[in-house]
């Protein structure tokens, strides 16, 4: 018989455990998620539950065509390590080796879209979620920013120090001064 210790996060009053700090930190954020969902669809409470319950592939869908930072080399460099973590025949890399497809789709380099394909892909991919009609990828893709607001509720927001913001405006002057004396 073997004994696994393991670090859990448990919250007062709740009946969960959470694997994670940020498991548990989504949680507690859910109810403000919740209520700035409910103002964005005029108290609409079965779509507000549809958008929280599918808010991560939403918000993957709505950022289809972006730039993803994956150049080719990296590319190669991820085929590579998955290469030697299969060679080197130890356990504790099986797992990712058996979802290697699953990792690789998240890596995989894309083509740059223009903004007519970007709506379209989003769209296909929001309808795609539990096969929702195209009214509600016309709606989540209209409200876009209120809906990225909303997903966000509950996140604090740290104000930029007043030192940073002076050092990139000298910074930027820099820049500006070296371009002009080119």
């Amino acid at each position: 018989m073997s004994t696994e210790l393991k670090s859990v996060i448990m919250i007062e009053g709740v009946d969960r455990v959470f694997a994670n700090k940020t498991e548990a930190n989504e949680y507690l954020r859910r109810p403000k998620i919740k209520e700035a969902l409910m103002a964005l669809t005029d108290g609409n409470e079965e779509f507000t539950d549809w958008l929280v319950e599918n808010n991560a592939t939403i918000k993957d869908a709505m950022g289809a065509g972006a730039i993803r930072r994956v150049t080719k080399s990296d590319h190669k460099k991820i085929d590579a390590a998955f290469e030697a973590m299969a060679a080197s025949g130890e356990k504790a890399y099986a797992w990712l080796i058996e979802n290697r497809e699953e990792i690789e789709v998240k890596y995989r380099p894309q083509p740059r879209l223009n903004d007519e394909q970007k709506i379209s892909v989003a769209s296909e991919a929001i309808q795609d979620i539990d096969e929702s009609s195209e009214d509600m990828a016309k709606w989540c893709l209209d409200n876009n920013e209120a809906l990225l607001e909303a997903f966000s509720a509950g996140k604090p927001k740290r104000p930029v120090s007043p030192k940073a913001t002076e050092a990139l405006a000298k910074w930027r002057e820099e820049q500006k001064a070296l371009k002009e004396a080119k």
